[in-house]
């Protein structure tokens, strides 16, 4: 009887530790496979939200899509086309004639065609005047007259009395 108590015992505990391992594999186990799928769970909700910001961007440029045309038509209209450049030199004596300058401009090299994005033409000029005037012709030429979009590269401002002489060099954009 003893013997059968001891072997009971013994198969008791033997069966009490392999149900224990077997219990602690499974855990470790599923414990291991839920956070694989927390991950893959706090991913998908990352590229959902993703996906909902996208397409609530998406509206918004479906929307704005009708005032960006009207600006892109507006922005075309105050760019000059090539075609356009022949009346240049006349817009500059305009301007300088506007801040009582005298100027005069001629095209210097071969204009270059628009692709995918502005066409330049260089442009050399002189212009003669009082200090303050050429500083005002020099702002309203870059900045503040319609009609051209005109950058100035270089200029040499030299003093001929009674008046002040630039000589520059420009560009011309055009679309």
């Amino acid at each position: 009887m003893k013997t059968d108590f001891k072997n009971q015992l013994w198969l008791s505990l033997g069966i009490l530790v392999a149900a224990i391992v077997v219990t602690a594999g499974a855990i470790y186990y599923f414990a291991g496979d839920l956070g694989r799928q927390a991950d893959a769970i706090a991913a998908q909700k990352n590229l959902m939200s993703a996906q909902n910001n996208a397409s609530f961007e998406l509206a918004h440029l479906k929307n704005d899509g009708p005032k960006a045309a009207d600006y892109t038509t507006a922005m075309n209209e105050l760019w000059s086309t090539e075609d356009d450049l022949i009346g240049f030199p006349q817009w500059l004596q305009n301007v300088g004639s506007n801040d009582n300058v005298s100027a005069e401009s001629v095209f210097a090299g071969t204009p270059t065609s628009p692709t995918g994005g502005a066409g330049t033409a260089g442009f050399s000029m002189t212009a003669q005047g009082t200090l303050s005037d050429l500083t005002l012709f020099l702002v309203d030429l870059e900045s503040r007259s319609t009609g051209f979009l005109v950058s100035i590269g270089s200029f040499d401002l030299t003093y001929q009395a009674p008046e002040y002489r630039l000589s520059g060099e420009g560009t011309i954009y055009f679309r």
